[in-house]
């Protein structure tokens, strides 16, 4: 495998693609779900320039707190925190 870059396109940094739908009703077509204690969870969406209709879940094997940091981010974020149970917790609209 080659390593992970800021070049490394999405598919290449999730451990798998899933849809994200409510009431039969696509909201993320592609939802890029990633291990947040990985590698590929430390590079994140750095680098990446537009998003189109997509987003990135991580998930930790423990309930925990966690921190995110957007280094070589250019782009804003709506960052949605969820629970064990998929209750939201906070969210932060348009992060820069």
């Amino acid at each position: 495998l080659a390593p992970l870059s800021l070049n490394s396109s999405l598919a290449e940094r999730a451990d798998y693609i899933t849809k994200l739908s409510f009431n039969d009703r696509v909201i993320i077509e592609k939802l890029y779900v990633i291990n947040g204690e990985s590698e590929k969870g430390a590079l994140g969406l750095s680098g990446i320039k537009n998003l189109d209709n997509s987003g990135m879940l991580f998930t930790y094997k423990d309930a925990r707190q966690v921190r995110f940091w957007m280094k070589d981010m250019s782009i804003n974020l709506d960052i949605i925190w969820l629970g064990c149970n998929g209750q939201i917790l906070g969210w932060q609209l348009d992060a820069k």
